[in-house]
């Protein structure tokens, strides 16, 4: 992805932005534990908030795959709804046509976790299905 974006020329501000995009998703690898997951969760999405406008057209793939890998159903509840709160903050800032046209990045990710998910988590990927996916379609 780093060449794909020094192609392009980036202003300072989306330099630092997506070295530290980069910087965050490289740590996935090196996570043990689920408090590491969840301490995970939370870098990206505040290193997200930063500039989503930049994450949406560089990092999409990237994002929903480590995404998609806090969600399995070896992990414990706690980070399945970390990390359904890092994809509630993307869709909610995503353009309607960017989801419409990137929805089949995201939704592999998502769907699996009905089958397993706990009572406490089904509410939070209704929620976010039917106000922020499907309300887009």
């Amino acid at each position: 992805m780093s060449s794909l974006l020094s192609k392009t020329k980036l202003s300072p501000k989306d330099k630092k932005y997506s070295q530290l995009v980069e910087k965050t998703l490289a740590t996935f690898d090196s996570l043990e534990e689920w408090a590491d997951y969840i301490a995970f969760l939370s870098r990206l999405q505040k290193s997200l908030q930063l500039n989503i406008d930049t994450a949406k057209e560089s990092y999409s793939s990237q994002v929903s795959n480590r995404l998609a890998l806090c969600l399995s159903s070896d992990l414990p509840n706690g980070v399945h709804q970390k990390a359904l709160s890092v994809y509630e903050y993307i869709f909610d800032r995503l353009p309607e046509s960017t989801l419409n046209k990137d929805i089949n990045i995201w939704l592999p990710g998502l769907l699996p976790l009905f089958s397993y998910s706990s009572i406490l988590v089904k509410p939070l990927q209704i929620k976010m299905f039917r106000h922020l996916i499907l309300s887009q379609l």
